[in-house]
This record gives structure tokens, sequence and C-alpha cells, in this order.
């Protein structure tokens, strides 16, 4: 494990991020008890301790050191399949803010916007 983290910091063991929440300095000799809150969104606000030296694997992530890594390709628009493509057009272009013409939306839409109507 790297070195002890400390209160807020975010760490990676397990195979999940946790939030430190605390940490206990071992007797000589012994390692760090280290209180953790899960993060993860299949499991978040567990809690579980571990003794930092003797986890395998376990480290401290500095997302302001490595940022998000590199792109190294762009997923095609045809991936966001929940995503209405028609706005855009609707609106006249990136970079264009024209108002919203009604023959542009559907029936539904129309719906959402109404008062009282669906959302």
């Amino acid at each position: 494990a790297d070195h002890l983290p400390a209160k807020g910091q975010v760490v990676h063991a397990r195979h999940r991020q946790w939030l430190v929440e605390s940490t206990e300095a071992g007797a000589r000799g012994e390692s760090a008890l280290v209180r953790l809150v899960c993060l993860d969104d299949d499991d978040p606000g567990r809690q579980l301790e571990v003794l930092w030296d003797l986890e395998l694997g376990a480290r401290v992530v500095a997302p302001e050191t490595h940022g998000l890594g590199d792109a190294t390709k762009l997923d095609p628009p045809a991936h966001f399949g929940g995503a209405d493509h028609r706005w855009p057009h609707a609106h006249g272009g990136a970079g264009h803010h024209s108002p919203l013409r009604n023959e542009d939306m559907t029936v539904l839409d129309r719906q959402a916007l109404a008062p009282g109507g669906r959302t």
C-alpha cells in the first residue's frame, strides 16, 4: 500500500473507490487502521476498516495529478442512443439559439411542456 492516506482523501482498495473517514496510527511496527466509506454507485455508504500496510494494491487516488487520462478517440454519436439528436437541428445548429418552433416538437414534447403536462 502507498503512504498512509489522510481524512478526506479518496483511495482505491479492493477494486472500489473509498473516502477516508479516519486513520489511527498503529503501534510501533504495526499497520495503521484506516476507516473507509464506499463511493461506488453500487454500494454507496458501505463502511470498511483496513490495516493499510497489509491491504494489497491499496493506493491514494490523486485525480488532480493524473486527471482523466488522454482521450484516444471520441465515441460516435450513435453510441448515445438515449440522447435526442434533434435538438441541435431544432435550434438552428450549434451556437445558434433560435426559439423552438412548434412544428419541430413531437406530440410528447408539447404535452411535457404544457402547464400541468407530463414530464
